[in-house]
This record gives C-alpha cells, sequence and structure tokens, in this order.
C-alpha cells in the first residue's frame, strides 16, 4: 500500500478543519444551549407569573363580592360565605373582616376576641386603594407568615404554599414578582440582587456568560414578574456537554477535511494540481540526451515535463498530458515548457550550433494560427537556430488528422525539425507516414529493449529500419543502452 503524503498546505488546511470543526461545533452548542436556556427561564418564569395572576385574581374577586354583600360583619352568614369563598379558591388560605385597622374574624377562624391589630400597610396601591402586607407574622394564629390584601371591610390571607407547586427556588434560577414600577415586591425567589433593574429591559442576545432573563406584566393588574437563569449555573450544567461536543466538532472536523483532501487529491486530482502548478510555477523540465549510435556523440537532448504536486513529488505527463488537454490548458504547458527548455539550454544551443533540443508538443499546438509566431519569438530573441529545435508529435496524434500534414509543412519550411514520438504503438502505416513533412521517428522503447531476443517485436523493428531507410529521415531508438557513454 503506498504511503499517503501530506504536503505542509494539506497538514494545514487538516488543522484549520480541525478547528473549525471544533469551534463551529461549540458555536452550535452554544446556540442551542442559550435557547434552551432561554426556553427555561422563560417557563420558569412564567409559571410564576401565571400564578401570581391567579392569585391576584382570586384576591381581587374575593375583595370585590364581599364588599359587595350586605352581610352583618361576622354574622353566620357572613362567615359561611367568606368560608365557601376560601373552600373554593385555589390560593387563598382564608378570608376575613377588618374594622378600624384591625381584623374581627376570619372564615377558618372565627371571631377574634380581642380583634387582631393590622400592622402599618406596607404599601398603599393607588389604582384602587388596595393595602398589601407581605409575610406578615401574629396576624393570623398560625406562626408562618402569609401575604395579605385588604380593601374596604375586607382582607384575603394567600395560601403559604400557593407557590410551592411550581418549584420556584430552583438552582440557577430566582424572580420576582413586583408592581409596575417595581417598588413594592410582592414574591421573590432565590438570590434577587439586581434582579428589579431588569423588568422590561432586553435579553442579552447569545453573548458569553450572560444571565438569561425574562419579563412580564400584566395589563390588569399591578402585577410584573421578572426571572433570571445564572450563567454560572448554565456552564455548570453543561460543562461536559460543551466538552463531547468540542472533541466531537473537532473529530468530525479532521473526518470532512480529510475527504475533502481525498476528494481533492483524487478526483480532482490532475485538473486542481494542473491549475495549482501552472499557477505556482511549478513546471519543471528534465533532459533525456540523444547520442549517435555509431560514435556515441552527444546530439541533442529531449526536453521532460514533470509537474511537482503538493508534496514535492513528480509526476510524469502520462498522468496528466491527457487531462490538460480535456481542460484546455495543453497549449499553455507546451508554450510553458519550450519557454523553460530553451532558456535553461541556450548556452549550449549556442555554443554548439549542430547540438539541438527536442520538445514534446501535442496536435492542438500545431494547428494553433499564433503557435508558429510563438516559437520564432522564443527562438530568435535568445539567438538560435529554428534547425536547433525538434517538435516531437505522437504517431497516435497524427491518425486522422489531415490537417495537419499543412501545419507540419510549415513549420519544416521555417527550419524546425518534426518528430513522430512512439511510432509503434498507434496505427499508421509506413505509407501514411511517408507522406507527412517529417524529419524523423522515435521508435517506442518496448521495441528496441527486445531486439536482442528472439521475439516479433525485434522482427517488426528490423522491417520498419529496413523501411524507413527509403524515407530519408532519421531514427531515434528511445531506451537504447551504450556500453560507453560520453559525458554531457
Amino acid at each position: 500500500m503506498n504511503a499517503i503524503r501530506l504536503s505542509r498546505r494539506d497538514l494545514t488546511f487538516l488543522a484549520v478543519c480541525i478547528i473549525l470543526g471544533g469551534i463551529l461545533t461549540f458555536a452550535a452548542q452554544f446556540v442551542a444551549l442559550t435557547r434552551s436556556a432561554n426556553q427555561l427561564v422563560f417557563q420558569y418564569g412564567e409559571k410564576i407569573y401565571d400564578r401570581s395572576v391567579s392569585i391576584a385574581a382570586d384576591g381581587t374577586d374575593a375583595i370585590r363580592l364581599l364588599n359587595e354583600t350586605s352581610n352583618i360583619l361576622c354574622s353566620e352568614t357572613d362567615l359561611a360565605m367568606m368560608r365557601d369563598y376560601a373552600f373554593r379558591s385555589d390560593y387563598l388560605g382564608d378570608v376575613g373582616r377588618i374594622v378600624h385597622g384591625n381584623l374581627i374574624c376570619s372564615a377558618m377562624f372565627g371571631f377574634f376576641i380581642p380583634a387582631r391589630r393590622l400592622p402599618q400597610p406596607a404599601r398603599g396601591d393607588m389604582l384602587n386603594g388596595t393595602v398589601f402586607w407581605r409575610a406578615t407574622v401574629g396576624v393570623l394564629p398560625i406562626g408562618i407568615p402569609v401575604d395579605i390584601a385588604a380593601h374596604g371591610q375586607t382582607a384575603v390571607f394567600t395560601d403559604p404554599a400557593a407557590f410551592e407547586a411550581i418549584e420556584p427556588n430552583r438552582d440557577g434560577f430566582s424572580a420576582l414578582v413586583v408592581t409596575h414600577d417595581g417598588d413594592y415586591v410582592f414574591q421573590s425567589f432565590g438570590e434577587t440582587r439586581g434582579l428589579v433593574e431588569r423588568l422590561g429591559q432586553p435579553d442579552a442576545g447569545f453573548l458569553l456568560n450572560h444571565d438569561r432573563y425574562y419579563s412580564r406584566c400584566s395589563d390588569t393588574y399591578d402585577i410584573c414578574l421578572v426571572a433570571r437563569y445564572s450563567s454560572s449555573a448554565i456552564g455548570r450544567t453543561n460543562a461536559f456537554q460543551f466538552a463531547v461536543f468540542l472533541f466531537a466538532g473537532a473529530a468530525c472536523g479532521g473526518v470532512i477535511g480529510g475527504f475533502c483532501l481525498w476528494y481533492h487529491n483524487h478526483r480532482l486530482s490532475w485538473r486542481q494540481k494542473l491549475k495549482r502548478a501552472i499557477k505556482a510555477n511549478r513546471l519543471a523540465v528534465v533532459y533525456q540526451p540523444f547520442f549517435k549510435l555509431d560514435t556515441g556523440e552527444l546530439t541533442g537532448a529531449e526536453a521532460l515535463v514533470r509537474l511537482i504536486d503538493d508534496a514535492g513529488g513528480w509526476v510524469y505527463p502520462d498522468m496528466f498530458i491527457g487531462a490538460a488537454e480535456e481542460m484546455g490548458i495543453g497549449n499553455t504547458i507546451t508554450r510553458k515548457v519550450v519557454a523553460m527548455a530553451l532558456s535553461s539550454m541556450q548556452d549550449v544551443l549556442q555554443e554548439r550550433p549542430d547540438f539541438y533540443i527536442s520538445i514534446n508538443i501535442i496536435a492542438s499546438d500545431l494547428l494553433d494560427p499564433s503557435f508558429l509566431a510563438f516559437m520564432q519569438n522564443e527562438t530568435a530573441r535568445r539567438g538560435l537556430s529554428p534547425r536547433q529545435v525538434a517538435l516531437e508529435l505522437t504517431e497516435r496524434s497524427t491518425a486522422n488528422h489531415e490537417a495537419l500534414t499543412s501545419s507540419m509543412a510549415l513549420f519544416r519550411d521555417c527550419g524546425y525539425q518534426i518528430f513522430i514520438d512512439d511510432f509503434g504503438t498507434g496505427y499508421s502505416s509506413l505509407s501514411y507516414i511517408s507522406e507527412l513533412p517529417i524529419s524523423g521517428i522515435k521508435i517506442d522503447r518496448m521495441f528496441i529493449q527486445a531486439l536482442d531476443q528472439e521475439t516479433a517485436a525485434s522482427t517488426i523493428v528490423n522491417k520498419i529500419l529496413d523501411l524507413v531507410s527509403t524515407l530519408d529521415v532519421n531514427v531515434i531508438c528511445e531506451g537504447w543502452r551504450l556500453k560507453r557513454r560520453p559525458a554531457a
């Protein structure tokens, strides 16, 4: 199995994916947690608000109905009516009668002898003259604090357990039931410091380390609710969950990043690599020397293009030239190779007029009207002769391309050599090749390597050599190994 090679760019991309995966998952979890916290404080506040409004409605109705009756205060009829109302009420613990600030009887305890003195009122409601006492002890003989509201000759006592069923004292939660102006507190739950100032204020949105708030005021009664869910409770409750989601997000980011790299390097490999290589000038040219078979003299060299991939490795042309042609950038690669080869070999070519450089091209290069002008400009500005440049075209690319013949002839007339590369691997007949204006042919290495064996390939090579000898063209045997090769 081939080892997976990751470039520094790939590793950076993978690291960014892991970090982004963690951040995005953390952000998504935080948004979800914030929404959950908002929902929790909403539900908590709504329960207390609904209960407060129900208590206010019960008390207001009881005061209004009892004040409208013509009963003699604390008579048997009056006590029976108060008991009936107290028993039917969900949130009133007792109902009583007051005269000159004294409680003289109640539904649950009957007559008080002597009458029980009410404390000085904590607040008078300017809307309807109702007086409130909060958590008052000693008015009723029960020994626990009760909330009292009085108007006219009637007083109502809130059941001490009126809020217990909705669990108002929950960890991390706090609430105040106040008047619209916030001056009077009917009920308080939890740590309420600074809570009344939040009445009617907007929430903190999705900001980190902020408490969640909910407030609501009644249009019917002078009652408002403001509730809070503390950020410390949110973080304490969900710290482990945050850590799990952060790790899972980072892992997902790594998996997604790895898949993107795989897709990028395999499914989109050559297209993307070619685009990046050309943009970043990551094409390289290496040279394969040509020697005369009889003397071993170095006569030329073939420029072979290599693509340098993201990991710094070399990619051979048979792996990307096809993709380049499909993408329409084969001509761009050819021109880059021409410029690179002529520049790097310029000194050698100028010193040795008989030396030539061979460059692989594709059929569309010869068919491009501007390619000849490009070649002439590249050779002329370097002080080189066109005959020092050979253009190699594969045998397969010449098949059924009659338009190439005139283009080849035009280049030949301008002094450039035209070679047919990989001869023997296509389906062209020698008669067809003989009609092309070429300077030479290159016999594919698979035939040359079989010359010293009794095989059909060696027989074919001998026949080719016999036939091309009549064409007056050069023959290049690709892959022939000399016993001694002069230094280049």
